[in-house]
């Protein structure tokens, strides 16, 4: 029910989704501008809350999204494989959005509403260098 779509520089366009009853994401890719998909097959994880994916200049695919609070999971190859996650902020809500504001650094922004859900909520911004290592934050 809730789908996250990026295209790499190599024109490979990546989809991850996850049904109401299905405990993980599934995942399937096109390497032909979407004219043909390959059959969709479980991923390793189950992320929710309006996930954001974003292929890199570089290459690299980062996706996130709610999964023991906001976490993002990246793929140094296309999508093959996946990280085990990096749990940026462990408040439950995400309400994500995701860009790439210089090559391989993404700004990753989250509105979380106050525990007592009247006040204002507190807006999060987190800063991540993509690497073949992972995920390295950035701070200004």
């Amino acid at each position: 029910s809730e789908v996250a779509l990026a295209q790499l520089p190599t024109g490979r366009i990546v989809a991850l989704t996850r049904t109401v009853r299905s405990p993980h994401n599934w995942q399937t890719w096109s390497d032909d501008n979407g004219r043909t998909w390959r059959q969709a097959c479980y991923g390793t994880f189950a992320i929710t809350g309006g996930p954001i994916m974003v292929g890199t200049a570089s290459g690299y695919l980062a996706v996130v999204g709610r999964e023991g609070g906001l976490t993002l999971h990246t793929s140094v190859d296309g999508g093959l494989n996946w990280d085990a996650g990096t749990v940026l902020d462990p408040d439950p809500w995400c309400n994500p959005a995701m860009i790439e504001s210089e090559p391989d650094v993404l700004l990753i922004f989250n509105h979380a509403p106050a525990p007592d859900l009247r006040s204002p909520g507190m807006p999060k911004l987190f800063r991540m260098r993509m690497t073949d290592k992972g995920p390295i934050p950035l701070f200004p």
